[in-house]
């Protein structure tokens, strides 16, 4: 047993703080993820007896149906934890009903408090009812407080559904055989009579629940269930009654809850002092429910509580709770490969092996109401029942043979829910069971239970043990004496070995030997599918082995042997979507995506195969990524709304887990490409809807389950709403993060790209706030997370960080370090592209941001070594068809023009805008991407400067405003290029007018936009000083060059301040010694005195030595002035 005790660290994540008390079936203890901070209330068995372990399963069962509701304390998981099982519950920090009426906290609020107390009860056990379920335990101590002061229900230790004799069972299972008994396969037959189930074991709203309690609480019991009869609603309604009586006496003075009709009526007549006076409504109502005979108390709680809110005007009741409808046949299967058995056939066996009366079993079959996780609990519950049976059972061949098939059933529903752990524990005891057993049936199962045990080893990551199952297998399988049976786990095993040994990277050849043995083990049993699994996995093995030749022969034998023939065409769609899913080059993806769509489409729709749905939205996801990166947006969202629906209909209805993660990402993608192409009002209904469904899933089976998919739906809402400036985005970002850290064994490769997501998107709000240290730490933390990653799909999120941190070190003042972070990004995408995994446009887009975060700090040539490159590659992909992307050829070529404009060439920045102004003319009217990027103020912002617009000037409306700013930007500097050496005096007047204006910026606080002019002026008297060389040229490039300096270091554009230092010293250095006008030397040293302050500034101590020995060379009578001036300035620095 492990230790709970306060201090002790349980399952590697919780700290045990304190006890809390005990509860039906176990003790309580409250315990805290060491992670995320997170408080629960854990309860646990603290013995391991089979019964009672089957009793906390039922509990766990029971409560984790329950849908979220505000008056009902949250069941979030369980877990098994060594000999131990606990449920871990919602920890509500405000204590117990009865702590507040011990210590008269109840009190402090009056009368509308205990009522709202009464009311909120009422609430929390309704919904129970409305579900079907009892709770059999109320009273005030299962009755707590969150921080708010919230009532909810806790404690469903002792809940029941409703109870049906063994004969009513029989009969009701005779009609499900009769309304069952069409020409249908068995498995459909039983899926439809599971859905039937569950429909039955779902009340009206005024039908009766009837339940035989396991247990109470004597001073709260109604008579019928001190006296052991068949209890209802009534029963719960009458111990509501007895703990609104204790809340207005302030005390229990009666030993049993059947006598609390007689204490009222002695309170009401002040025969018993009350610690608050019942009022006539409440009094009436407690009469009601203390009718002795049940039929004549109130029908619901419901009723009860709507008669009793008039006394508490202004309170609300939640929503009432309903279960999802029943709209697909339930099956025993997660979906993932993952199938058991019916638990009812063995329970009969069970009890009849064990002398028991089979009738007896009736009794204890599953309950089908919940949802999938829940059905999977109370399966299990039931194979534990069958279990503890067959252990007490005298040991034959025939019993080991039966409970070995049992515990089997058992991890397969362990590994469903995600209990590797448990999975692993319950294989082996299987195993062991078959330990001694002498018949060849028995030694032919042990063989089977190793293919599922070495498939859950390797998910476990325990890879030497999986392979060694996986060998035990198939040494196993030669000794079955069927020899297609043989054939058929031989290659599975040698399948999953195989699989095993690519996981951890080792002996690929090895790998691709036992899955060619394996294509011919199961191509001899039959097993065409499985064959074919093995052939395209060894094609997918042989193509990251850069064998491609090898790997289109591959493909190409699988075709052959496959033919045309409809009896094949599932499993041609299946090779399709994983060439789909293979192929690098979108074209190729294309091809086999639509061809799975092609295959999947009459299968589900015509042949009714809707088991396929699942992998039908899959082919339509890979469609619409491949039509999305081939510039088709309108075919791509078609098509990606194709795959969300069918994919929903899979995950929600069939339960397949398994493509619960590609649902996510195919709705991440609709609603991402529906708000750029019809804007944010379409987008966010289609992820508040997504929104709505992974929470109500979360609600009905746990975080574990559908917690990664309620968070990244979480994250693209918070997106969209961070776009459109609403403050929510940040609480939806908690919620997410709240979502990953309640997972009972969050998966690294399933959370950790999304715990980035969250962070990177709280840090775009921070920088959006103006938060810059926030929004460092939260990109940060995003980029550590996925420092050492080589997925790519977390080098892609990490791109997405180390842009996003780059642009908030930027405008912290820490340029070059984010320009470091860029460059990262750039060297991550070329390798992603590189290896087929991005689109091509990709390179060129990061490039560009490379380019522009160089030009915002001055680095001009660094600057246009990265634009050029992403300007041809942007103009190669644009004359390629890529119309899409002529709105990123156009920025890219207007941020050319500028980059050019500034390094003293006008010609060939006209010639840039020009293309620039070509590609936006080029756009339809009204383009709505166009559109949708003109929406952001910051991509506006930058639009503006890389046009040409000064600062501060109006928005432009759309494409055809820019087209206008770009042709004055042109004309300008045509008529800069138009100057005569007689215009050159108003040119130059021209020049010092603006460079007035940056001074003015300055002064007032904006040398950034001051720095961004000197470095224009700068660079059209560099093309002056060409084009018309003379002494005032040159002495006016001079004091620009100090101002680009000066104003550079203000705004910490460091590389711009050292480049405007140098050309004033070039220029006053020419001046004097070429030109031989001494009156300039001043300046000149004032000019090399500035840049040796700019480098003392930045620390580069080598730089400023060199400075002062130049000073020194220039004018060593006035060394020591200078030399001083110096040193007294880095005295200030320091």
């Amino acid at each position: 047993m492990p230790d709970w005790s306060p201090g002790s660290v349980i399952a590697g994540d919780f700290v045990v703080e304190r006890d809390l008390g005990s509860g039906g079936f176990g003790h309580v203890v409250l315990v805290r993820n060491r992670r995320s901070g997170e408080s629960y209330a854990a309860k646990r068995i603290a013995a391991a007896d089979p019964v009672e372990q089957g009793g906390l399963l039922t509990e766990a069962q029971r409560w984790m149906s329950l849908p979220a509701h505000p008056h009902i304390a949250t069941c979030h998981f369980v877990r098994t934890i060594e000999d131990a099982t606990a449920i871990f519950s919602e920890y509500a920090p405000g204590g117990s009903l009865a702590d507040r009426i011990a210590s008269g906290a109840l009190y402090e609020g009056g009368e509308r408090a205990v009522l709202t107390v009464a009311l909120q009860i009422a609430w929390g056990l309704d919904a129970a009812h409305s579900l079907g379920m009892l709770h059999l335990d109320t009273k005030p101590a299962n009755v707590l407080f969150d921080e708010a002061g919230v009532a909810k229900m806790t404690d469903f230790g002792l809940a029941a559904r409703r109870a049906l004799s063994a004969q009513t069972l029989l009969q009701e299972e005779a009609l499900l055989d009769y309304l069952t008994d069409i020409d249908i396969d068995p498995d459909r037959r039983e899926r439809l009579k599971d859905a039937f189930r569950a429909q039955l074991a779902m009340p009206g709203e005024n039908e009766s629940i009837a339940a035989v309690p396991g247990g109470l609480t004597h001073a709260y019991a109604s008579p019928e269930q001190a006296e052991g009869r068949t209890v209802g609603r009534g029963a719960d309604t009458w111990s509501w009654g007895v703990t609104v009586l204790e809340m207005f006496a302030g005390r229990r003075t009666w030993p049993s809850g059947t006598v609390a009709g007689a204490v009222l009526e002695a309170a009401l007549r002040g025969d018993i002092d009350l610690r608050l006076p019942i009022p006539p409504r409440t009094a009436e109502i407690l009469r009601a429910c203390f009718a002795l005979d049940p039929a004549a108390r109130p029908r619901s709680l419901h009723a009860v509580a709507e008669d009793l809110r008039p006394d508490v005007p202004g309170l609300s009741p939640p929503p009432r709770a309903s279960m999802p409808a029943v709209t697909a046949l339930a099956t025993r299967q997660s979906g993932e490969g993952t199938t058991w058995e019916d638990p009812r056939a063995y329970l009969g066996y069970a009890y009849a092996t064990s002398g028991r009366d089979p009738v007896e079993a009736v009794e204890r079959r599953p309950d089908p109401v919940g949802g999938r996780m829940a059905r999977a609990l109370e399966d299990l519950r039931a194979f534990d029942d069958a279990r503890r049976l067959l252990e007490s059972a005298p040991p034959t061949d025939e019993s080991r043979y039966g409970l070995a098939r049992v515990i089997t059933n058992q991890a397969q529903i362990r590994r469903t829910l995600r209990d590797l752990a448990g999975a692993c524990g319950d294989f082996e005891a299987a195993v062991r069971a078959l330990d001694g057993a002498a018949s060849a049936e028995c030694r032919e199962f042990r063989a089977l239970v190793m293919l599922p045990y070495g498939i859950v080893l390797r998910a476990a990551d325990r890879t030497p043990e999986a392979l060694a199952a996986s060998d035990a297998a198939i040494d196993g399988s030669w000794d079955i004496e069927d020899p297609v049976s043989a054939a058929q786990l031989r290659g599975s095993a040698q399948l999953a070995k195989a699989n095993t040994l690519i996981k951890i990277g080792e002996s690929a050849e090895e790998a691709s030997q036992l899955l060619r043995t394996a294509a011919a083990a199961l191509r001899d049993s039959g097993n065409l599918e499985g064959a074919a699994k093995a052939m395209g996995t060894r094609a997918a093995l042989l193509t990251r082995l850069q064998r491609p030749d090898e790997a289109g022969a591959l493909w190409a034998e699988l075709d052959a042997m496959l033919g045309d023939s409809a009896e094949q065409s599932s499993l041609r769609a299946m090779l399709s979507l994983s060439r789909a899913k293979l192929a690098q080059a979108f074209p190729d993806r294309l091809t086999h995506a639509a061809a799975a769509v092609d295959l999947y489409t009459p299968l589900v729709e015509r042949d009714g195969h809707y088991d396929l749905a699942g992998e039908l939205g899959e082919a339509y996801l890979y469609l619409g990524y491949a039509h999305e990166h081939l510039a088709h947006p309108r075919e791509s969202l078609a098509a990606y709304c194709n795959g969300r629906i069918l994919l929903e209909q899979a995950v929600l209805r069939e339960g397949r887990s398994d493509l619960a993660n590609t649902l996510s990402e195919c709705a991440e993608f609709e609603s991402t490409l529906t708000l750029e192409l019809e804007g944010p009002e379409q987008a966010l209904d289609l992820q508040r809807r997504s929104i709505a469904t992974w929470r109500r899933l979360t609600g009905l089976d746990g975080a574990d389950a559908w917690g990664s998919q309620l968070a990244r739906a979480l994250t693209g809402l918070a997106g969209s709403l961070r776009e459109i400036g609403d403050p929510a985005a940040l609480e939806l970002l908690d919620e997410a993060a709240r979502a990953i850290e309640a997972m009972r064994e969050p998966r690294p490769h399933a959370t950790r790209r999304i715990m980035a997501s969250i962070h990177r998107e709280r840090g775009v709000s921070h920088r959006k706030a103006g938060d810059l240290a926030a929004a460092h730490q939260e990109c940060a933390a995003a980029v550590t997370l996925l420092a050492d990653s080589e997925d790519p799909a977390e080098i892609s999120m990490r791109v997405l960080a180390l842009e996003t941190l780059s642009a908030v070190l930027a405008e912290s003042g820490h340029v070059n370090d984010g320009l470091a972070m860029l460059e990262w990004s750039v060297a991550d995408v070329e390798a992603l592209v590189a290896a087929g995994l991005q689109p091509q446009a990709s390179l060129p887009e990061s490039r560009q941001r490379l380019a522009g975060a160089r030009f915002d700090a001055g680095l001009l040539d660094e600057a246009w070594t990265a634009l050029s490159a992403a300007y041809s590659g942007f103009e190669e992909l644009v004359r390629a068809g890529r119309d899409d992307l002529r709105t990123e050829a156009a920025r890219t070529a207007s941020l050319a023009g500028e980059i050019m404009l500034r390094l003293g060439r006008p010609e060939q920045a006209v010639s840039a805008f020009q293309d620039a102004r070509g590609h936006w003319e080029a756009l339809a009217p009204g383009d709505l991407r166009v559109r949708r990027m003109m929406s952001s103020p910051d991509t506006v912002r930058r639009a503006q400067e890389r046009a040409g617009a000064m600062p501060g000037a109006a928005a432009p409306a759309g494409p055809e405003a820019i087209v206008e700013i770009i042709g004055r930007r042109i004309a300008e500097i045509q008529e800069m290029l138009a100057v005569r050496a007689g215009d050159v005096p108003a040119f130059l007047a021209t020049i010092r007018e603006r460079k007035t204006h940056a001074g003015q910026l300055t002064r007032s606080g904006l040398p950034r936009d001051a720095s961004r002019i000197m470095e224009e002026l700068a660079g059209s008297l560099l093309w002056l000083s060409r084009t018309h060389p003379g002494e005032h040229v040159s002495a006016l490039l001079g004091e620009i060059g100090i101002g680009l300096g000066l104003t550079s270091m203000h705004s910490r554009r460091d590389a711009a301040a050292i480049r405007g230092f140098t050309l004033a010293v070039e220029q006053y250095e020419a001046l004097v010694t070429e030109s031989g006008l001494e009156a300039y030397r001043d300046d000149w040293f004032r000019a090399l005195y500035g840049l040796a302050a700019c480098l003392a500034f930045l620390g580069d101590q080598a730089g400023v030595a060199r400075v002062a020995d130049e000073l020194d060379r220039l004018a060593p009578h006035r060394a020591a002035e200078w030399r001083a001036k110096i040193q007294e300035m880095l005295d200030a620095l320091r």
